[in-house]
């Protein structure tokens, strides 16, 4: 529909209104091949109708042989448009410039922020922007040469206090949303021991030691339940000098503190079907009250039977009034019948695979600052009607927890 609109505009047309022999004029024009959009009948001899302007000059030797008489109401579209601005050349030429010229502009990025969903407490929003500079990130640069895994990696690796950084653009900005690393602070610290150990499976990508002794490295596969940072520090061998400050002469027993970020993978299953009957409310309802007794019931407002074609049914039942020596029986019912739209919606089988993929991560309940760096589809089943997948994905996550020192 909005492409007959554009092509109608773009042609030209006419608004007429012809006065005389309406019937034969249309008959006349129908022959000739003259097409009259919206055609109206605005009395038995006088009609309105839209005509493309190349159909408008062949309609007024129809006019000359019905009689008729004709006037134009309006003249619309590009053609009417062009003829009354191409004497004004420089205007025309300065307005195309002005288009071109923010489009390219707008292909360039002229702002950078930084964006957090909490206060940021250990880092400045300046010093973010200064190193998103030193990554490739900088004001004037064409936005399509912006390598953005690379430049979130670099910023990942020279900012050590963010645990999530994701760029995001916006016309000519760029905004940086970050996620601050959350370290506990002292006044938060219980006084009872306690090892970190690993919340789920995963293989270690990162270790960051506050406090405790670690027992895993980059590179190593840990399970659900493993210590990762011990709360039970261990002095070195005697002769050996300690590595950390942090590690005392004699067997000691902290509050293991520290940030261990894994890879994780988590696999979903899912299936859609390629054609869904959807139903929307229009608004529209019709209640009925009854009472319901155990051999009938008596409609004392609305019917029982729905005034709509395609409805949904709610029923509410609820006890009679109390009356003094007087008990009702029976229930008293609510029944409202909603009015709605049904529609039948037809997916293309990758339509069907995002949605899928879509209600799978969802389920997942990943925490807000985990980032999807890899997956894979696997398609199970596909038919005519129903499509099922696999999803594998890999999230980078700490998954570091507390767990009483036994």
């Amino acid at each position: 529909m909005q492409l007959k609109k554009l092509l109608l505009f773009m042609l030209g047309y006419v608004v007429v209104m012809i006065e005389g022999p309406v019937e034969r004029f249309i008959n006349l024009s129908i022959t000739k091949g003259v097409n009259l959009k919206d055609l109206r009948s605005l009395s038995s001899t006088k009609i309105q109708f839209k005509v493309l302007l190349h159909d408008f000059w062949t309609m007024r030797s129809i006019v000359r042989q019905t009689g008729c008489k004709v006037k134009i109401l309006d003249k619309r579209g590009f053609p009417f448009f062009w003829s009354k601005t191409k004497k004004r050349k420089l205007l025309i030429v300065g307005v195309i410039a002005f288009i071109a010229s923010m489009y390219i502009l707008s292909s360039f990025v002229w702002f950078i922020d930084v964006y957090s969903h909490e206060d940021l407490v250990y880092l400045e929003k300046g010093e973010i922007v200064e190193i998103a500079k030193k990554s490739g990130l900088r004001t004037g640069i064409y936005k399509k040469s912006i390598n953005v895994e690379e430049v979130e990696s670099k910023i990942l690796s020279q900012i050590p206090e963010i645990s999530w950084v994701g760029l995001k653009f916006q016309g000519t900005r760029v905004i940086i949303e970050v996620v601050e690393r959350k370290l506990p602070g002292e006044e938060q610290m219980d006084k009872e021991p306690k090892h970190l150990i690993a919340a789920k499976d995963g293989i270690i990508y990162e270790v960051l030691v506050m406090m405790g002794q670690p027992l895993v490295q980059v590179g190593d596969t840990v399970e659900a339940g493993q210590i990762l940072i011990s709360g039970i520090i261990i002095p070195p061998p005697p002769g050996e000098e300690l590595q950390q400050e942090l590690i005392p002469q004699e067997l000691k027993r902290v509050r293991a503190r520290g940030i261990v970020r894994a890879r994780v993978w988590y696999e979903g299953q899912g299936s859609a079907e390629l054609k869904e009957t959807v139903k929307h409310r229009t608004g529209a309802t019709q209640r009925a009250y009854y009472l319901n007794l155990p051999d009938k019931k008596i409609v004392f407002k609305g019917s029982l039977e729905s005034k709509f074609k395609n409805y949904e049914t709610e029923i509410s039942i609820s006890k009679p009034p109390v009356l003094p020596y007087i008990q009702i029986p029976g229930e008293i019912v609510r029944v409202t019948y909603h009015e709605v739209n049904v529609e039948t919606r037809t997916y293309e089988k990758d339509e069907a695979i995002s949605l899928i993929k879509e209600k799978i991560i969802e389920n997942f309940n990943l925490p807000a600052e985990v980032k999807i760096m890899d997956q894979e589809i696997k398609l199970l089943v596909e038919t005519d009607q129903r499509v099922v997948i696999k999803l594998i994905i890999e999230t980078i996550e700490d998954i570091a927890r507390l767990s009483p020192v036994e």
